[in-house]
């Protein structure tokens, strides 16, 4: 065997063996497993791709990502987690890899062949993290779920609803799933039967970004990061924190913004651990790479001169190989070089290997003496194409590991199958919930609703950082369109805040175009896409904040570090004003000037106000800030005295007031409030507003406070009230979660003597002139602006809600206060029929009207995933185990009990005839056809109901028979919503029911059929109980 590599002496760089060009087909995750005498994978956002050690690819699957055809007929796909991974993982035992793709389907994957073994697709949601142990799988969803299944059968053996989203890294050890969220809380689950264990609070968010599993050290110790530097250990077995130290000990600076996260590997009695940021003071930048003892935190060993890592590391051949980037901030805010380094016991570099126009991506692997890493190509990467094609690098750990021969693959095409689309359809969005009371309504956008909504006494509209603009229909619920706005499918930057004027929206959005669109249909007026000045280096922070529109234009920051000005009409630029390297925020716009904060935001050091001439863009002023640094996402403070009030958040919190006008510019007056942190955005309120004699100014900050101060002339003249959100006796349910402080990038609202404060743990609701407590929504945080419409029966209060939830109450709907710290989902088929529990164990397979669902019913779809090429004249590998596959399910209906033989007399006597199935509920909101003509004509309902059972009936397997139960008034009789109740039988599952059903709306077959059924109406929502 030829080797290709040279041999690795001290401080030696090594020859790669073999690097792949990934194309479009992966790099977003790696991990090597030695099935098939070794394999090394790869996801991406739509495919795993299976290589061999010497580099030939072994298969390629594909699969169909969630879409949705939206305004203008555009296709939108909805995305997979925030970096794009569709997480996985391999099990030596089963032969089998674990993909949990981005189409929120569970797919067990043959690693020889790529064939589907079984797939699972239960949940709507994406998933953000899978792991194993002790014979099951273990994935998290977005929607605060954790499920548990059979790695063999594919089968749901329990459910854990949590609180909060998952961090993208969970693990199993030894009994125990351990379960991080991203709000500081660590849980321990039993691992067989999804109860809880135990559980610890670190007191600030936890997310892991790319180190795909937990790390445990043999003796029963994990270890937990949260980002402010803290690296805890604790007792897997029993949840108990043994050691607790801080990573930047003897590094901190006063510049330092507390993300400094973490990732570790055990190595032998050390827990190693490496910073994934730069030093402030460090010239260099520099970060600390440090070796920790397992028992006692004790820091045995640190360096200093090494460059900061996220990608993690790896123990092979005695070396502890880990990778990190050379940052480079002048340009594109991406590292310049890529640095893989191998360190001996002795804690120094025995190698490196440095590439340079290029990052690191996904964890580094190692196989059999060789080290693997992700890397992408920026050499020639734009702002306007960030994403850089993506290499696979194999390289020798040590001398003594031969590389094997590069054997390359043919490329991939559409004609030479080597690429494959696997038929398994990916669920739907999930439908919308509807209440059927007026105002009581909740969507899902593809991601993070980070545009603040609006309204325009019709339609609510908002958008999230995937590119998803949504419309709903104040009080129905029902969608009037939906449209993309950005990257489409990628969450990127914060868009702005959405605004509606004179029947047009206009967004920024989150690939940082500019767009107006028609408010009643979506249909796109004008889109100026975002381009980078030449020589300007870039902020990558979006377009944060409110634009401001106003005598013919639109005035939207730029985020290169301008501000500018469009036509409304035709998105043609009016006027370009350069803030240097600033960025602002929110635009505000009094009397013929347009004002905005401007801030740096690269290495957060100071910021300006620029007032800006409305029609010309001449600069009017532009007044540095003093202590350094402000923001205000929201809408700009002016006063009735011709100022404007902001705070200074950052290094010592005050609160400002600055003279406005041509003539404007000077500090008015100063009130600091350095006891606060984390106060970056404020709200002032006329005292004509409340009621009261004077202004008041509110501010809630990062400890969890809520502030109202009086305002005079001169500034705040005394405290109004306080209130503390963290107080259980105010707010039950607070007292098992973070700090409720205030998010990055939103504001206090006020509506009707009523203030509504969007926090990191939800939404606050209290009196504006007293402080009292009056409700809250802590199902999770907010990242935006809450939307209020006052209503005669009480407010409608519309937000976004974290992860990916777009909703809107009133007094008649509010939300429930959320109950315990988890809760069991009750599994379909695992209850007997008197209603008692009955434990999940891997044992028989279940009945078929309890099977898990769903677990696929039929052979794997007809198209195979690429096949191995021609082989090549390596030795062949050695067998691993063939995979057990789960049994196929029979399409026909189950047969007949047999009888038992009799152990006793009248065993001849008639069974108790078994109860049926539960139906499942279905509510069709029909517009179109008014109330009473649905509710006198019977004929017409039943044909509704024969049409969607002819439908569903042929989806699934079983027979389905559908009765109407009711039909109620809506929209003020102008509508109906018809009430069926889906009878299930012969094996028919009620997740392939309602699946089907979802399904079918989302597709246009269920309004097909409604209308084939010479029912001239619109299928405007479904709502469905299970």
């Amino acid at each position: 065997m030829t080797a290709y590599c040279a041999l690795v002496a001290k401080s030696q760089t090594p020859q790669v063996c073999w690097n792949r060009d990934l194309g479009d087909y992966g790099g977003q995750q790696l991990s090597t497993t030695d099935i098939a005498d070794g394999s090394i994978l790869t996801s991406g956002g739509d495919s795993l791709v299976c290589f061999e050690k010497t580099g030939q690819r072994r298969w390629l699957f594909r699969f169909n990502r969630k879409t949705e055809v939206v305004a203008d007929n555009q296709t939108f796909t909805y995305s997979a987690r925030q970096d794009g991974a569709s997480p996985f993982i391999a099990v030596s035992s089963t032969g089998l890899v674990y993909l949990a793709a981005a189409n929120a389907i569970l797919y067990a994957l043959d690693v020889r062949t790529g064939d589907i073994v079984w797939h699972w697709r239960d949940s709507p949601s994406t998933f953000e993290s899978i792991t194993y142990g002790d014979g099951r799988v273990y994935v998290s969803t977005t929607d605060f779920k954790a499920y548990a299944l059979d790695v063999v059968t594919g089968e749901v053996l329990w459910g854990t609803q949590f609180r909060r989203v998952s961090s993208w890294t969970t693990g199993w050890f030894k009994g125990v799933f351990v379960r991080p969220d991203v709000d500081g809380r660590v849980w321990g689950v039993d691992a067989e039967t999804g109860d809880l264990i135990w559980m610890f609070n670190m007191g600030a968010e936890i997310q892991y970004r790319w180190d795909p599993e937990l790390h445990f050290h043999p003796s029963g110790i994990g270890f937990m990061m949260a980002r402010p530097s803290q690296i805890w250990a604790y007792n897997v077995t029993s949840g108990d924190v043994l050691w607790k130290m801080n990573a930047r000990e003897g590094y901190m600076s006063p510049d330092n913004d507390g993300d400094n996260r973490q990732t570790f590997e055990v190595w032998g009695d050390l827990v190693i651990a490496q910073d994934e940021a730069a030093i402030e003071t460090n010239p260099n930048k520099y970060g600390i790479l440090q070796g920790l003892d397992v028992f006692t935190g004790v820091r045995v060993w640190i360096r200093d001169d090494v460059y900061p890592g996220k990608y993690g590391m790896v123990v092979t051949e005695g070396l502890l190989v880990y990778t990190t980037y050379i940052p480079d901030m002048s340009t594109l805010d991406v590292s310049s070089s890529l640095l893989i380094s191998a360190m001996g016991p002795d804690h120094q570099d025995v190698w490196n290997w440095q590439r340079d126009g290029a990052t690191p991506a996904g964890q580094i692997q190692a196989l059999d003496g060789l080290v693997f890493e992700l890397q992408g190509d920026i050499s020639n990467i734009t702002f306007n194409n960030l994403d850089p094609s993506m290499v696979l690098v194999a390289l020798p750990a040590t001398p003594s590991v031969i590389c094997p021969p590069d054997v390359k693959s043919p490329p991939i095409t559409d004609n030479n199958n080597q690429q494959s689309t696997n038929a398994v359809k990916a669920p739907p969005p999930p439908p919308p919930f509807v209440s059927g009371k007026p105002f009581c309504w909740t969507h899902s956008f593809s991601y993070k609703p980070l545009g603040s909504p609006t309204s325009d006494g019709v339609r609510a509209y908002g958008q999230d950082n995937a590119g998803l603009v949504i419309a709903v229909y104040l009080d129905t619920g029902a969608i009037a369109w939906k449209a993309t706005c950005g990257p489409d499918s990628n969450s990127l930057y914060y868009p702005s805040n959405v605004v509606v004027v004179d029947g047009v929206v206009y967004l920024g959005c989150s690939n940082l175009d500019v767009q107006a669109r028609d408010a009643a249909t979506g249909h796109l007026l004008w889109r100026r896409p975002f381009t980078l000045t030449p020589d300007r280096a870039v902020y990558r922070g979006g377009i944060i904040g409110i634009p401001a529109v106003a005598n013919g234009k639109i005035v939207i920051s730029k985020a290169d570090g301008f501000l500018q000005a469009l036509n409304i009409t035709n998105g043609q630029l009016v006027w370009s004003y350069d803030t240097g390297i600033l960025v602002a925020d929110s635009v505000g716009i009094r009397d013929g000037v347009a004002y905005a904060i401007a801030r740096h935001s690269v290495e957060i050091r100071y910021s300006t106000i620029v007032a800006v001439d409305l029609d010309t863009g001449v600069e009017v002023f532009a007044k540095p800030l003093e202590p350094k640094w402000a923001m205000e996402p929201g809408r700009l403070n002016f006063r009735h005295d011709n100022t404007l009030v902001y705070s200074t958040g950052w290094p010592n919190a005050q609160l400002q007031a600055t003279t406005i006008g041509r003539d404007g510019g000077d500090l008015a007056w100063n009130y600091p409030i350095s006891d606060s942190t984390g106060v970056y955005s404020v709200l002032v309120v006329s005292g004509e507003d409340l009621g009261l004699p004077h202004d008041a100014l509110f501010y809630n900050d990062n400890e969890g406070l809520v502030t109202a101060l009086a305002l005079g002339s001169d500034g705040p003249t005394e405290v109004m009230w306080t209130v503390d959100l963290t107080d259980p006796r105010l707010w039950p349910g607070v007292e098992n979660l973070l700090t409720p402080g205030q998010p990055d990038w939103a504001q206090i609202t006020y509506s009707n003597h009523t203030l509504y404060i969007p926090t990191t743990q939800g939404v606050f609701v209290v009196g504006a002139t007293n402080g009292e407590a009056l409700w809250s929504d802590l199902r999770s945080r907010l990242n935006a602006n809450i939307h209020v419409i006052e209503r005669p029966g009480g407010p409608q209060v519309i937000y976004g809600r974290y992860l990916s939830n777009f909703e809107s109450n009133t007094p008649q709907c509010r939300p429930p206060k959320p109950t315990g710290l988890v809760t069991k989902i009750p599994v379909r088929g695992s209850m007997p029929a008197d209603g008692g529990e009955e434990p999940s164990t891997p044992t028989d397979a279940p009945a078929p009207d309890s099977r898990p669902v769903p677990v696929t019913a039929s052979p794997p779809p007809s198209v195979a995933p690429a096949p191995a090429p021609s082989p090549s004249s390596s030795p062949s590998p050695s067998p691993s185990p063939a995979p057990v596959r789960s049994p196929s399910r029979s399409s026909s209906p189950p047969p007949p009990p047999v009888c038992p033989p009799c152990p006793a007399i009248n065993c001849s006597a008639p069974a108790k005839r078994p109860s049926s199935p539960a139906a499942v509920a279905v509510a069709l909101g029909l517009s179109g056809l008014p109330y009473n003509i649905v509710k006198a004509d019977s004929k017409l309902r039943d044909r509704v109901a024969g049409a969607v059972e002819k439908l569903v009936s042929g989806q699934v397997i079983g027979f389905v028979r559908v009765r109407v139960l009711d039909v109620e008034s809506a929209a003020g009789g102008t509508a109906a919503v018809l009430r069926l109740s889906l009878q299930r039988s012969g094996g028919a599952s009620a997740t392939a029911v309602a699946s089907a059903v979802e399904d079918a709306a989302l597709s246009g077959k269920l309004q097909e059929v409604v209308l084939a059924a010479k029912v001239p109406a619109k299928v405007r929502s479904v709502v469905l109980k299970v």
